[in-house]
């Protein structure tokens, strides 16, 4: 499982005009789902309210397209982190780790605050110490990064031997001082809406841009870091 962690500027933003879709809108209230009926695909979609820090409120809006009988994706939202779960080979994987990444996320960064402490202390030990070295202050990335090995760590051992035909791809985002913070692993992608410069000042349009780069046979980067790690020397 690889992992990449970058940053841009991000806030708030003012809620998005009502879509033209013909799909069945959902009331805007706190939490709501509602599942709408195929053979198959079904959509489910859903609204979360969350807040940062600061007490700014977030509105997340979910829609998921199964395209098999059994969902097997998922998606977590606790504070500002927000991430997907594309499961394959079933719904296993996918659940677990939408219950479970944001613990693990967090464990790595609530300790920050404490972390910085420590640090410091090091720091001034150091001047007056011989052979006291201070360590590097950690990153929103590096914990991002940290994450996703743990996270990996933990869902191997929840599979066991099923793992061997059971998995998931994450894309997360942790929001912080109006910068978010990304991560990903496999081939889910995250993609920033801005807004877009136009002739018509009164006209609002949203530029899509992707934000993370998957991790297919497409990208020979990805394709080299495998095969250096694997004993099979076939082409791929």
């Amino acid at each position: 499982m690889s992992d990449s962690g970058s940053d841009s500027d991000v806030g708030p933003r003012p809620p998005s005009p009502h879509s033209d879709s013909p799909r069945k809108e959902v009331e805007p209230s706190e939490n709501t789902d509602t599942k709408l009926q195929g053979d198959p695909p079904s959509l489910h979609t859903s609204r979360e309210v969350t807040k940062n820090s600061a007490g700014e409120e977030f509105t997340v809006h979910v829609a998921s397209l199964n395209a098999n009988k059994q969902n097997e994706d998922s998606f977590f939202v606790q504070d500002t982190l927000f991430g997907v779960v594309d499961g394959h080979g079933g719904a296993e994987a996918s659940t677990f780790l939408g219950e479970s990444f944001p613990s693990v996320f967090f464990s790595h960064h609530k300790n920050k605050a404490d972390k910085a402490d420590e640090i410091a202390a090091k720091f001034f030990s150091s001047l007056t110490t011989p052979g006291v070295v201070g360590e590097k202050k950690r990153s929103v990335a590096d914990e991002m990064e940290d994450a996703f090995v743990e996270a990996d760590e933990k869902v191997i051992d929840f599979l066991g031997m099923e793992g061997a035909t059971v998995g998931a791809c994450v894309t997360a985002a942790y929001v912080e001082n109006r910068k978010v913070f990304l991560g990903n692993a496999g081939d889910t992608r995250a993609v920033i809406y801005g807004q877009s410069s136009s002739v018509n000042k009164r006209a609002f349009h949203l530029q899509p841009s992707f934000a993370t780069v998957p991790h297919t046979t497409s990208n020979r980067d990805e394709v080299n870091a495998v095969r250096r790690r694997s004993r099979d020397r076939s082409e791929l």
